[in-house]
């Protein structure tokens, strides 16, 4: 995997610490590592888009389950694999922490497994008006 876009969740990375430090450790591997342009992240490297990049292979969120979740859609439009690196309290999704991302460097010598999960879709419909939601 070469083009990676990464997803921070801001409210949980305020700094962008954790997310600098997964950017820094992509890019050591060579990777090309994509940010959405409203992240105040000027990583050398780095590449900002204001469009989800056709290019991508696979997404990382730094974030919680609730900020997998999300960004999950980006994953399943895209039909791309997503990882976590987990800064919520449990991380059942998100399962690697930030103390432990040298486990990326597996993502480039092929060392992974892509795990399918099910997606649920609910239905709401309020008289004449139906609202729809892929998780």
């Amino acid at each position: 995997m070469k083009n990676i876009v990464i997803i921070p969740n801001i409210n949980k990375d305020k700094e962008l610490s954790v997310t600098k430090s997964v950017v820094e450790k992509l890019i050591s591997c060579g990777a090309d590592v994509y940010i959405e342009s409203k992240y105040r992240l000027d990583e050398k490297n780095i590449r900002k888009y204001d469009i989800f990049p056709s290019c991508a292979e696979l997404v990382i969120v730094v974030g919680g389950d609730g900020s997998f979740i999300d960004a999950s859609s980006k994953a399943i439009e895209n039909n791309i694999p997503i990882f976590g690196v987990n800064l919520g309290k449990f991380g059942y999704l998100s399962e690697v922490e930030p103390d432990n991302l040298d486990i990326l460097e597996r993502l480039f010598s092929g060392d992974f497994k892509v795990k399918e999960k099910m997606l649920l879709t609910v239905s709401h419909i309020c008289g004449n008006a139906e609202t729809k939601s892929d998780r």
